[in-house]
């Protein structure tokens, strides 16, 4: 799944998103080994998330919320992140506060998540309206990489 064709995919879809929404750190994962970790297979920071860092699938509100249920997580704040991201100094050591952590279904499966980030107080329900629009496309894309 890492080849440089799959990485123009993940650039345009990146692109798209960057110009309908904003953001200042964009990640793509797909969940692995069973349901059990997530691999994270397109960054723009690979400084300090790099692609192929694997993380354990904790067994929380948000897994359960994205994972289980397929509804895009929403937090606005830095303080609504701090329950469910383990390396919330990492994120506001960048300027960043607020998330969309936007799960990828396919064949109505849960195979991955979009997840943006910007300052705090940046994202606001309108914005996953939007994320939202492009989940078809999203979809349509990875299908095939």
């Amino acid at each position: 799944m890492k080849t440089s064709s799959n990485l123009a995919v993940f650039e345009e879809l990146a692109l798209e998103i960057k110009q309908i929404v904003g953001y200042k750190l964009i990640t793509f994962s797909i969940i692995i080994n069973d349901g059990t970790q997530v691999e994270r297979v397109y960054t723009n920071n690979a400084e300090v998330y790099p692609i192929t860092g694997i993380k354990p699938i904790l067994n929380d509100a948000w897994t359960d919320q994205v994972i289980g249920q397929g509804k895009t997580y929403l937090a606005s704040t830095a303080q609504e992140m701090l329950p469910f991201f383990p390396d919330l100094e990492t994120i506001k050591s960048l300027g960043l506060g607020s998330v969309i952590n936007m799960p990828i279904s396919i064949d109505n499966k849960v195979v991955g998540t979009v997840n943006i980030l910007d300052a705090e107080g940046v994202y606001q329900a309108e914005d996953v309206v939007k994320m939202q629009t492009l989940l078809p496309k999203i979809i349509n894309m990875l299908k095939f990489i």
